[in-house]
Order: structure tokens, then C-alpha cells, then sequence
């Protein structure tokens, strides 16, 4: 690669392979490789918060192979132009490589067109920095920016035939040490899930005689990530690792930027050269992702938008204590689809039972995880925008704020969308006399639950809030193997 004097990427000619000097790699199979590589390349640009790619190439066979390989291009797509290199100066921060090392080969792209996120749009970046690099390294495709504002990282399977074994990355170590990261309720199997809240229900035990002698993380520190601030989250896992031998970090939003002042791969390897284990409550879904990816410790999604999966096994725990099962049961969650609700779904997707979602129209869950519940085939999936007939014969009412962290700006608007979601006493009785209510707090008393619900007799939601402690201990024994 040539840079200019301003370090900028100065582009040279296209390079097309010859068919002696390759080696044992042919020119067919070349080609193959990067027209892989380049339909890969514009699918991990998507799994990076990009809405839609447009590539420009002057090679006609790529554009074939692009429209071989899917027939859906609400997506993107592969322009041909005559000269790739003339544009080179009006879309020269916009371009990834392909680079086939073997050959001396490598190959240059052009976005036209990518629709990021609004966050990317800031004052401070004038243009999205879309940077794309390939690297077309044993059996994988490499991506990464030089920028600190859009980080990609990530390697993607790649079919071929002449490449060799993928080098080893920090969850194959994870892996080879038996290390295990809890990020989502699916991610175990039924049998699994039972033994982790079998035990949470032994330690409870424990720690409630008062009996301190059962410290089996001694000598072990955990370090916690706080980009979403969150009394219950802190309390919880910090008191639950003391009371078992372990120690502690708290990092609060102005201790810890990942992916802004430092990126998330680099606080993933430094947390783990320090730490036993990490937990993070993070904005972004891809946050945790990328830390457990990068950690050689175990990481435990304490909340993204996407899923709460400890909080789920809290909940869990307490209807186990409550009703004594959680097959067969009935949970009806009312109020916005968020990310209570994508974890009651993947939770359903491996134990069975019987699960509503009851939210205003345009406040559904995701739309890909009601598919992976329902496809599962264990459990009775439900969306409705029907509250009243939704919770008849309910074994559990489960309620959460109508805004959640980072949409208080909605609050007034969901307010109103949300009038007849409101989980009072009339909405109890429709579920009938035997239905717990259930709701993660904190509430907003008077708005999506009233006053006398969360004090009625049948309301479990401060013994809901206590299993988090016993809850999360019990998941981290399991991901350290105790």
C-alpha cells in the first residue's frame, strides 16, 4: 500500500492476477475467493450499523458473482464503471481492499452510497469515515478502520479452497481454558439454564443463614462497565461477588468510553490482564459482542438495548420460587417491546411456555427474535395490541417503563400511545386472583403501573429485584466452572 506525504491512501492500478506466480492457487479459484470476498465484505459492513452499501468496481465477473450469490437488493449493490481509478480522489475515504497475499494480488472498491446511523453524523466527524479494509488472511476476511469513530473488527467465514486454518483470536482462548460468556438467554440449553437457577437457589440459601464460609470467588476481582448507570445492576453484582470472596471494580460512564476514548478491543484485552471476570451494561448490542469477542476472562451482559438476559434469570428464579415451575406457565408482559421482552422471547426458545407480548401498534418486539421463539417449537408465542384480553388466566403480569434509558424524549409522546397499557387493578383482576405481578424497576408509579399493584399482596417485585444478587452469582459460578 502507498501513502502520500498527508497520510493519505494514494490508489494504484489494479493488479489482476496471472496464472504462473500464484502458486498453488489458481486463477479461477482467485476469482472466487474475491468475489466472496467482496459479498462478505458488504454484509459485515451492514453488521456494523450500516443501513445499505452501494460498491463500485470495474470488473463485470464481480458484478455477475454479486447477483449469483442473493437475489435480494434492498441491501445494496455492485456498480460497474469504466475506470475505478479516475474516481479515485472524489471517493477516496470511501473504498475497502482485497488482498490475496499468496498472490501478490490485491483489488480496490469504491462505496458510492452507505446510510449510517444518525449517531456516526456528528459535528465533530463531517463525513462518515467508512474505511474498509480486507485482508484475506487464512480462511477469513479482516476489517478494520484506522479511525476511532467507526470501529470494525470482525472476521466473517469465507469459503476457500486454497486457504489454511483461521488464526486463533481471544475466544479460542476463552474457549481452550473452558471460560463461557453469559450474553444471551439462548446461548445455553434448557438443562443448563435449570442447573445455573438450582443453584442460585443453593447460595440464596447460604447466604441467608449467615453463613460466610462459602467463598469460592477468594482471590478474584471482577470488573464492571457502566456506560447506563443502574442502582440494582451495581448493588447486585458488587455485594453478590462480595459475599462470595470476590472483589469489585466499579468503571461509570466517565472512567470507561469504549469505542470513544478507547476502543473496545483494547479495553477488552487490558480488563481481562487485570480481572477474572467483566461485566457490562452498555447502550449498543455490538458493545458487549465486541468485548466478549476480545476478553480472555468471562463477560456477562449485565443490559444492552437488545437483551436483558441476568435480569430474565431473575425472574425466573422468583416464578420458580412462586409457583414452583416455569414450564407451562403463562407470562404476560404489557407495555413497549423492548429488551425484557427480546429476552422473555429467547428464554422461551429453550424452555417451554406460554409467552404474550401486549404492546401499542409500532412498539413490537423485533421482529427476528419473535421468529427464533416461535421457530423453536417449544413454546406459545403471542403479540397482541389487545392488554385486556391478553392477560386472562396469566400466571404472571410483567410490566417496565414506557421510556427506557436514552428515550426520555419520547416520554410525553409513549405516554399517551400507551394510556390503555397501564397495569392497575382492574387490568389484575381480568388476570385473575392467582396472577403475580412482576416488573424489573425501577417504575414510574402512575404511569405504566399504579401504586396499589406494586403494594398488593400478589405483587413478587421486590423478591424479583433480590434474585438478581442470587441470580448472578449463580450464572458467574457457571462461567468460571465452580
Amino acid at each position: 500500500m502507498n501513502w502520500s506525504s498527508k497520510g493519505r491512501f494514494r490508489p494504484q492500478e489494479r493488479r489482476w492476477p496471472r496464472r504462473r506466480g500464484c502458486g498453488s492457487t489458481r486463477a479461477d479459484d482467485l476469482e472466487e475467493a474475491e468475489a466472496v470476498a467482496v459479498v462478505r465484505g458488504m454484509e459485515a459492513a451492514l453488521s456494523f450499523g450500516l443501513h445499505r452499501v452501494f460498491l463500485l468496481t470495474d470488473c463485470q465477473r464481480l458484478v455477475s458473482a454479486f447477483r449469483d450469490r442473493t437475489d435480494d437488493l434492498s441491501w445494496g449493490a455492485l456498480t460497474l464503471a469504466p475506470d475505478t481509478r479516475a474516481l479515485a480522489s472524489r471517493f477516496e475515504d470511501f473504498r475497502f481492499e482485497f488482498v490475496h497475499r499468496s498472490c501478490n494480488y490485491e483489488a480496490r472498491y469504491w462505496l458510492l452510497g452507505v446510510l449510517v446511523p444518525p449517531f456516526l453524523c456528528s459535528r465533530r466527524v463531517r463525513r462518515p469515515p467508512l474505511l474498509l479494509t480486507l485482508l484475506y488472511l487464512t480462511n477469513s476476511i479482516r476489517l478494520f478502520s484506522p479511525t476511532r469513530y467507526l470501529l470494525l473488527d470482525h472476521r466473517v467465514s469465507c469459503q476457500a479452497a486454497t486457504i489454511a486454518s483461521p488464526v486463533s483470536s481471544s475466544s479460542d482462548v476463552k474457549a481452550k481454558a473452558g471460560l463461557k460468556d453469559f450474553l444471551h438467554i439462548s446461548d445455553f440449553d434448557k438443562a443448563t439454564l435449570l442447573k445455573i437457577l438450582e443453584r442460585a437457589v443453593e447460595v440464596k440459601a447460604l447466604i441467608k443463614s449467615g453463613d460466610r464460609s462459602f467463598q469460592p470467588f477468594k482471590g478474584k476481582s471482577m470488573a464492571m462497565i457502566f456506560a447506563k448507570p443502574s442502582m440494582r445492576t451495581r448493588v447486585s453484582f458488587e455485594t453478590g461477588f462480595f459475599l462470595l470472596g470476590g472483589h469489585a471494580i466499579y468503571l461509570g460512564p466517565n472512567d470507561i468510553q469504549m469505542g470513544k476514548r478507547e476502543e473496545t478491543r483494547d479495553v477488552a484485552r487490558v480488563l481481562s490482564g487485570y480481572n477474572d471476570i467483566i461485566m457490562a451494561r452498555v447502550f449498543a448490542h455490538q458493545d458487549i459482542l465486541d468485548l466478549a469477542n476480545y476478553a480472555t476472562v468471562p463477560v456477562v451482559n449485565g443490559l444492552t438495548d437488545y437483551n436483558h438476559p441476568v435480569q430474565i434469570m431473575a425472574d425466573a428464579l422468583t416464578i420458580i420460587e412462586h409457583i414452583g415451575q416455569l414450564e407451562g406457565i403463562k407470562v404476560v408482559y404489557v407495555g413497549d417491546g423492548n429488551n425484557i421482552v427480546h429476552s422473555w422471547l429467547l428464554l422461551a426458545s429453550v424452555v417451554p411456555f406460554h409467552f404474550v407480548c401486549a404492546c401499542p401498534k409500532g412498539f413490537e418486539p423485533d421482529e427476528e427474535t419473535v421468529k427464533k421463539a416461535r421457530s423453536a417449537g417449544i413454546s406459545k408465542i403471542e403479540i397482541t395490541n389487545e392488554p385486556k384480553e391478553a392477560v386472562k388466566g396469566a400466571d404472571v403480569v410483567y410490566s417496565d417503563v414506557w421510556a427506557s434509558m436514552g428515550q426520555k424524549e419520547e416520554a410525553e409522546y409513549r405516554r399517551k400511545v400507551f394510556q390503555e397499557f397501564q397495569v392497575n387493578e382492574d387490568l389484575m383482576k381480568l388476570a385473575g386472583p392467582k396472577a403475580y405481578f412482576m416488573h424489573c424497576l425501577p417504575a414510574e408509579r402512575g404511569v405504566e403501573v399504579t401504586n396499589g399493584v406494586i403494594e398488593a399482596p400478589n405483587s413478587i417485585v421486590f423478591p424479583q429485584a433480590e434474585n438478581r444478587m442470587h441470580a448472578q452469582n449463580a450464572i458467574m459460578l457457571h462461567l468460571f466452572g465452580l
